[in-house]
């Protein structure tokens, strides 16, 4: 499985579109590995998911669950 991804490749992942992509990255909630063109990791992504959701729902629990 590819760990890095481009803006389009994110922004089908995150259903939205590359300018929110964009948005992300200039407000520093969403970190790029590699500038022009920008680059995003998957553990970025999955940070970026988990910071934006409940613990309990977390995309990828950080601890075990029981």
């Amino acid at each position: 499985m590819n760990t890095i991804m481009n803006v389009t490749e994110t922004a089908r992942l995150l259903d939205t579109d590359n300018t929110y992509v964009y948005k992300l990255i200039k407000k520093n909630q969403l970190e790029p590995v590699q500038e022009n063109p920008y680059r995003v990791s998957i553990d970025g992504i999955k940070d970026y998911l988990n910071n934006r959701l409940p613990e309990a729902f977390a995309v990828y629990p950080t601890r075990p669950l029981l």
